[in-house]
């Protein structure tokens, strides 16, 4: 499976993080992005849009692959999600 893949629609291309419902950036996503760039500058679009899957656009990088560094959990006492959207407490 893409965990990302490039559509496009006329002039319009769309770069889609395919990954859902975190669409984490993993080293599937370097190679999926080049590949859909390249694909997006190959043909006569005139506009890129990048959008997600899924509830959220990306909740960043998958830190289990990152070698070497540690992966802790942290969430800071003062931000509260609810409903994918940050609420601040502070």
């Amino acid at each position: 499976m893409k965990t990302i893949r490039f559509e496009r629609d006329g002039k319009v291309g769309n770069i889609i993080l395919a990954n859902p419902p975190y669409n984490r950036l993993d080293s599937k996503f370097a190679v999926g992005i080049r590949e859909a760039v390249r694909e997006a500058s190959e043909c006569d679009i005139r506009v890129v849009i990048i959008r997600a899957e899924g509830p959220n656009f990306s909740l960043g990088g998958e830190v289990r692959e990152w070698p070497g560094a540690p992966a802790p959990v942290y969430v800071a006492p003062e931000c509260y999600w609810t409903r994918g959207a940050p609420v601040w407490d502070g």
